[in-house]
C-alpha cells in the first residue's frame, strides 16, 4: 500500500514551511515598527520568532529523514538545506564567512547581533524555497504580500490625507518606520502584481491588479524616494523583457497592451505629483541643481588659482552618501579580505571619514554606507561580497534556465511568477546602490522571501522531471545535521552572550547612575562607555552619556551619543530636545532648528515650544520665533525664561512697549542674576528711548 501523501514526513514539513512564511507574512505590518508601539522590543521579538520557528522546522526534517529516505517516490523537495545547488552551498559559504569575520573583528558582541540578523535572513530564504516547491503554494503567498503591502499603503494613503501623522519632512512611512524601507517593499512587490496582471485573463483580475499597481506607484511617489523610482524603473525593464522572452506569439500583444497600460499608469501617476513636496522627481532635480553648484564651485577654485576668480554659488556636498562612501570605501582598502566585522561598520566609519566631514554636508549620525554592496565590503571584506555576487548569479541563471523549461511554464503560470520575482529581485538590487534598506527588518524579510521562492519555484523543474537524482538517493543527514549545527550553535550562542552582556552593562549603568549623582562625571563617563560597548542596543545608558557628556563639556561627544540614541528611540521627544540643545552650544543652528521641531511634532509641550523659539530666534526668524514662544507661554504662562526671550524677540522686531511688558513680567517672576542683569541693562536702554 502506497503511503498517504498527506501524512508522509514531506507533506508534513512543506506545509509546516508555508505555515511559517504565511505567518511571517501576516507580521510585517504588526511587527515592524507600528503606530505608538515601542519599535525596538516588537522587531527583537519578530525576528526571534523568526529564527525559532526556522530551527524547530530543520529539527522536524532532520528527524523525519529515515521516513523520507524509505519513501519510493521523490515527491517535492521540501527538506531543507539538502540539495548540492550552488545557491545553498554559496549562502553557506556567506554564513561561514561571516563567522569566521566574526572570529577577527574586535567588535564581537555588535558582530554576534549582526550575525543572527543574517542567520534569520538565510532561514528565511530556505523557508521561503521549501515552502515554494509546490507553485500554488508559491501563488498564495505573493498573494498574501500583495495583501500585507496594500494594507500598509492604505495606511501610507491615511497619512497623506493627514488623517494619521506623518515624520521626515511630510514623507510617508506608514508602519514601516522610515519611508525609504516604505520604498523598498512597494517597489518590490509592484513588478509582481505586474506580471500576475500580464498573465491573468480575466477582466476583473486585470483590474485587480492595476488598481493594485497603481496603488503602490502612488505611494511610492510620495516616500520621495529617488532610489525606489531607479530601482522600479531597472525592474519593469526587466520585467518587459521577460515578457516578450516568454509570452507565446498568440499572446504577445495582449500581454505588451497590459504592459504598456501599467507604463501609462505609471507616467501619469508621476506628471499628477510631480509639483507635490516631497515627490522624488522634485529631490531628483534638487540634486541636479546641486551638481551645477558643486560644478561652479569647482570651476570658481581653479579659477582663483589662476588669479582669475567669480563669486562662487553656496553649495554644499553633492550629495552627504558620497562623503560616507569615500569612508567606506576607505575601510575597505584597509581591511580588503575579512573586513571590520558584521555590524562594525557605525563603529569603524567616524575613523575614516574625511576631516571636513561635517562642513561638506554629511551627518554625524551616519551609521550606514547609503550603499548595500560597501556596507558588505566594509564589514565582510571583499571575499564577502564576492559570495554575495556569486549567489545571486547562481540565482538569476538557475531561475531563468527554469522559467525557459516547458516544466514550469506550463504548472500554473510558474514563469510569470519567476519573471515577477526576478523583476522585484532586480528593483531592489539598484536601489541598494543608495540605500541599505535590504539590512532592515521589512524589506530584508520580503528580499529574501523572494528569493526563496524564485530558488523554489525554479527547483520545480527538477521535481516535475526525471533527469536528476531522486530524494531518496540523497543522503540526508550529512547537510541538514552541519546546517542545524551551525545554526542553531550561532543563534543559541549568540542569546546567551546577548543575555550575559545586557547583565553586565545593566550592572555598569547602575553604578554609573551613581557617579552621576556625585557628580563625577569622569567616572561616569568612563562607566557607561563600558555599558554601551557590552549592550549598543540599550538606550538608557546612551541617554545618560549625552548628558554626562554635556557636563563635562564635551557637547561634541554628547551629540554623537544622542545620535545614536536617536536610532534606537526615534520617537523620544527628550532627546531631540537635548540633541538641540547640544547643537546651539555647537553653534549648528539648521540642525538645532531641526530637533527642536521634531521634539514639537512628538510632544507639543511648553519645553520644546520654548526651545523651538530659541531656535527660531538664533535664526533670526523672529515672526515664527514670536509664534513659538507665545504657544510656549499658552501652556506655562510663568515661565520666565519664555517671557525673556519674547522680550529679546519683540527686541529685534523692534516692539518697544512688547520688550519692555515681557521684561517687566519676566523680572517679576524671577530669573537667574545674570539673565537680570540682561534684562534689567535692556529695559533702561528702552526706557530711555
Amino acid at each position: 500500500m502506497s503511503p498517504d501523501k498527506s501524512i508522509t514526513p514531506n507533506a508534513i514539513a512543506g506545509r509546516a514551511s508555508f505555515a511559517v512564511i504565511l505567518a511571517l507574512i501576516i507580521s510585517i505590518p504588526l511587527g515592524i515598527s507600528p503606530w505608538l508601539v515601542e519599535r525596538i522590543a516588537l522587531k527583537q521579538t519578530l525576528l526571534h520568532v523568526m529564527t525559532s520557528a526556522g530551527v524547530i522546522l530543520i529539527i522536524a526534517l532532520v528527524f523525519a529523514r529515515r521516513s523520507v529516505q524509505a519513501t519510493s517516490r521523490p515527491g517535492p523537495r521540501i527538506v531543507l538545506f539538502i540539495e548540492k545547488t550552488p545557491t545553498s552551498l554559496i549562502l553557506l559559504l556567506y554564513l561561514a564567512w561571516n563567522i569566521a569575520s566574526l572570529a577577527l573583528t574586535p567588535y564581537r558582541l555588535i558582530a554576534l547581533i549582526e550575525l543572527e540578523r543574517v542567520v534569520i535572513l538565510l532561514l528565511i530564504f530556505f523557508i521561503a524555497a521549501a515552502a515554494s516547491h509546490n507553485v500554488r503554494r508559491a501563488k498564495v503567498a505573493l498573494f498574501l504580500m500583495c495583501a500585507v503591502t496594500a494594507v500598509i499603503c492604505l495606511g501610507a494613503i491615511m497619512q497623506v490625507a493627514d488623517i494619521l501623522p506623518a515624520g521626515f519632512g511630510g514623507r510617508i512611512e506608514s508602519s514601516m518606520g522610515n519611508p525609504n524601507f516604505l520604498a523598498a517593499l512597494v517597489s518590490m512587490i509592484m513588478p509582481v502584481v505586474a506580471a500576475f496582471g500580464i498573465k491573468s485573463r480575466k477582466l476583473k483580475s486585470v483590474s485587480l491588479y492595476h488598481g493594485l499597481y497603481a496603488l503602490f506607484c502612488l505611494v511610492l511617489i510620495f516616500t520621495g524616494t529617488r532610489g525606489a523610482v531607479i530601482g522600479l524603473a531597472a525592474g519593469l525593464l526587466c520585467l518587459g523583457l521577460l515578457t516578450i522572452i516568454l509570452a507565446p506569439r498568440t499572446e504577445l500583444f495582449a500581454a505588451l497592451l497590459k504592459l504598456a497600460v501599467l507604463l501609462l499608469i505609471t507616467v501619469v501617476i508621476a506628471v499628477s505629483t510631480i509639483s507635490a513636496p516631497n515627490s522624488p522627481f522634485r529631490r531628483l532635480a534638487s540634486l541636479l541643481r546641486q551638481i551645477e553648484m558643486q560644478e561652479s564651485e569647482e570651476t570658481f577654485e581653479q579659477n582663483d588659482a589662476k588669479g582669475a576668480s567669480f563669486p562662487p554659488e553656496p553649495s554644499r556636498v553633492l550629495n552627504p552618501r558620497l562623503v560616507v562612501w569615500d569612508g567606506a570605501l576607505s575601510m575597505i582598502r584597509e581591511h580588503p579580505v575579512f573586513g571590520w566585522g558584521p555590524g562594525a561598520f557605525q563603529i569603524a566609519l567616524p575613523d575614516h571619514r574625511p576631516a571636513d566631514f561635517r562642513s561638506r554636508g554629511g551627518a554625524s549620525k551616519t551609521d550606514h554606507a547609503h550603499n548595500e554592496y560597501l556596507q558588505i565590503g566594509a564589514e565582510l571584506g571583499i571575499v564577502g561580497l564576492l559570495l554575495f555576487g556569486l549567489f545571486l548569479v547562481f540565482l538569476f541563471k538557475k531561475s531563468i534556465r527554469a522559467m525557459m523549461s516547458s516544466n514550469v511554464a506550463e504548472t500554473g503560470g510558474g514563469s510569470y511568477i519567476i519573471a515577477g520575482v526576478l523583476a522585484g529581485i532586480v528593483t531592489a538590487l539598484i536601489h541598494a546602490v543608495f540605500s541599505v534598506s535590504l539590512r532592515w527588518a521589512g524589506p530584508s524579510f520580503v528580499f529574501w522571501f523572494l528569493c526563496g521562492v524564485s530558488a523554489g519555484v525554479a527547483r520545480h523543474k527538477a521535481i516535475a522531471g526525471t533527469t536528476k537524482k531522486s530524494m531518496a538517493s540523497i543522503h540526508l543527514p550529512r547537510w541538514s545535521v552541519f546546517c542545524l549545527f551551525a545554526l542553531s550553535v550561532t543563534f543559541f550562542g549568540g542569546i546567551i552572550v546577548r543575555s550575559v552582556a545586557a547583565y553586565i552593562s545593566k550592572e555598569l549603568y547602575a553604578d554609573a547612575r551613581t557617579s552621576i549623582l556625585s557628580r563625577d562625571y569622569d567616572a561616569a563617563a568612563n562607566l557607561l562607555d563600558h555599558s554601551i560597548t557590552y549592550d549598543p542596543v540599550a538606550s538608557r545608558p546612551r541617554y545618560a552619556a549625552g548628558y554626562v557628556e554635556t557636563q563635562r563639556g564635551d557637547f561634541a561627544a554628547a551629540r554623537d551619543d544622542y545620535l545614536a540614541l536617536a536610532r534606537l528611540a526615534p520617537d523620544y521627544a527628550d532627546l531631540h530636545r537635548n540633541l538641540a540643545g547640544v547643537y546651539l552650544k555647537l553653534s549648528d543652528i539648521p540642525s538645532a532648528l531641526a530637533e527642536a521641531r521634531r521634539a514639537v511634532e512628538i510632544d507639543a509641550r511648553a519645553a520644546n515650544y520654548l526651545l523651538l523659539g530659541i531656535c527660531q530666534f538664533f535664526s533670526e526668524d523672529f515672526a515664527e520665533a514670536d509664534r513659538a514662544l507665545e504657544a510656549a507661554l499658552h501652556l506655562d504662562p510663568a515661565s520666565a525664561t519664555a517671557w525673556m526671550y519674547r522680550g529679546d524677540v519683540a527686541v529685534s522686531r523692534k516692539n518697544r512697549g512688547a520688550a519692555i511688558a515681557a521684561y517687566e513680567k519676566a523680572l517679576e517672576l524671577g530669573s537667574k542674576a545674570s539673565e537680570e542683569r540682561r534684562m534689567l541693562g535692556n529695559l533702561r536702554a528702552l526706557k530711555n528711548q
